[in-house]
């Protein structure tokens, strides 16, 4: 973000990315936003 607001390139040794566990994380939180959705908008055990 450094980079970005000083118009610099960033180094690639600044560079940061998820892991998978990120990517499993979000899925799950969006299977649970559908889930939620489609019984009225009520909240849902996030397990």
């Amino acid at each position: 973000m450094e980079a970005a607001d000083t118009g610099q390139p960033a180094a690639p040794k600044d560079l940061r990315f998820p892991g998978i566990e990120a990517g499993v994380e979000g899925v799950r939180w969006v299977e649970n936003c559908v889930r939620s959705a489609e019984q009225g908008a009520i909240w849902v055990d996030y397990r």
